[in-house]
């Protein structure tokens, strides 16, 4: 029965639909990607540096993320391709060829200036800024939609029937951009475990962390340090739900697994002042229900035109 399960989910991966869902969460991936894309600066460039993080720490000379420009360059050309992205579907009037090119080079541009910005921001700080991982990794599917799809979405968008063509959307996009999200939180929960054992949520080194960074006005920071116990079932359960996160690849237990990370994380902001606001979004957009949600509404409206 479970081989049959998924048998099939494999087999669903090139179903496709049309592209409001893709469109609209991919807007507000834009969203996401432009907010903390702000936050990226030299501001920490005296400060002794860490350890390399990024993948292009290991292959660019040390003297490229040093240059005074080179960030301010990648954060100009990441804007204006990921917003000449955003604005594809209305770019019709430049004819198939010109559509074409924009289609394949425009959102693979973005996923590049991207994240050379972000390692040109990590490789100048002295810790890690787990944040821009997830935006990262889902920009990186729908750049892969749009080139692969690229013929299809062109044609579409000239031939004005881009938002009715069931055939754009394809669903390993959504899928993959689910195992990505999941699969960095699975990582974060399993890797505390490989490091620390289960002696990881005992509680005494939230308590310690909260004591030094917490908002004292925020109820969660006397309910931790008040009890050993509180701050061990805190530790603990999130330790646990991280570790459990690729069960998001079921459908029934995704909004479960979702409400759980974005309770997590908003704990998190809201005690240590820590932002992840892209984070909370992304997992409000992917694990909630939206999906099959809109998929239903668009057949309820197709059906409803065929029947007048």
């Amino acid at each position: 029965m479970l081989s049959k399960k998924i048998r099939i989910g494999l087999n669903s991966l090139g179903d496709t639909s049309a592209p409001l869902f893709g469109q609209l969460t991919l807007w507000i991936l834009i969203g996401v990607c432009i907010y903390i894309s702000t936050e990226a600066h030299l501001g920490y460039q005296d400060y002794e540096k860490g350890t390399t993080v990024s993948l292009l720490g290991y292959v660019l000379p040390e003297t490229f993320f040093d240059l005074p420009y080179t960030l301010v360059f990648f954060k100009g050309l990441f804007w204006v391709s990921i917003i000449v992205w955003g604005l594809l579907p209305f770019l019709g009037i430049t004819g198939i060829w010109t559509m074409k090119v924009l289609t394949a080079v425009v959102p693979l541009m973005s996923v590049l200036s991207y994240t050379i910005l972000v390692s040109i921001f990590w490789e100048n700080l002295p810790w890690f800024r787990h944040k821009f991982v997830v935006p990262n990794w889902v920009l990186l599917y729908y750049a892969m939609w749009y080139f692969f799809c690229r013929h299809e979405i062109s044609e579409s968008i000239v031939n004005r029937n881009f938002w009715s063509n069931s055939d754009l959307y394809p669903r390993w996009v959504y899928l993959g951009s689910v195992f990505s999200i999941a699969l960095l939180y699975n990582f974060g929960g399993v890797s505390k475990m490989l490091a620390a054992g289960l002696g990881w949520g005992e509680g005494l080194s939230l308590q310690l962390w909260v004591s030094m960074m917490g908002d004292p006005d925020f109820f969660l920071t006397d309910f931790i340090l008040s009890d050993r116990v509180n701050a061990h079932f805190f530790q603990r359960g999130v330790t646990i739900l991280q570790s459990l996160s690729l069960l998001a690849m079921i459908p029934n237990l995704r909004p479960v697994i979702g409400l759980g990370l974005i309770a997590f994380q908003s704990s998190v902001e809201l005690t240590f002042g820590i932002p992840f606001r892209g984070n909370i979004i992304l997992l409000a957009v992917f694990f909630l229900p939206w999906f099959g949600t809109i998929q239903a509404l668009i057949a309820y409206i197709k059906k409803k035109a065929e029947t007048h």
